[in-house]
């Protein structure tokens, strides 16, 4: 009994943490222009809705495509972790459904006759050579941007997970 007590308290402390989230990424939506705001938001938003791989697959709501591939990702993290010697870390045990195709839409963009592609540097996160965005119309607005104030290429690549 109190097993179910404590898993009910945890469960309770993960939908607040959730909840948080939700609402941090609501606020920080709201927020016009800012690049590390809305990857913030976006992140909170994955995070609120993922829950344990072994939960979905277990669920008979989940749709056999789903269920098919998150048992392919179980099954190449075991072997990362028991034949590669991976390290057994937090990563590929959750999932969440977005109910949208692409979990983030990345924007790549190169110097004109460039094959280097331009790097964005961030105090937490450091430096990467795309921007992505939770949103794909936000992705459009940022893409519409770029062209105007610089020549150069762009590239947009959409990322399911």
């Amino acid at each position: 009994m109190a097993r179910i007590v404590a898993e009910a308290s945890a469960g309770r402390r993960v939908a607040a943490r959730a909840l948080a989230a939700v609402g941090a990424a609501a606020t920080l939506l709201s927020l016009p222009g800012c690049y590390v705001l809305q990857a913030a938001a976006g992140q909170g938003e994955v995070m609120a809705r993922s829950r344990p791989i072994a939960e979905v697959i277990a669920d008979p709501a989940t749709g056999d495509e789903v269920r098919e591939r998150l048992d392919l990702a179980v099954a190449a993290r075991e072997f990362a972790v028991g034949e590669l010697a991976l390290p057994d870390a937090r990563s590929y045990r959750r999932y969440a459904d977005l109910g949208r195709p692409y979990a983030v839409w990345n924007v790549v963009a190169t110097p004109e006759f460039s094959v280097e592609p331009r790097r964005w540097c961030f105090p937490v996160a450091g430096c990467v050579s795309y921007r992505g965005y939770f949103d794909e119309s936000r992705a459009r607005v940022a893409r519409r941007r770029r062209r105007r104030r610089r020549r150069g290429d762009l590239l947009d690549a959409r990322a399911p997970a």
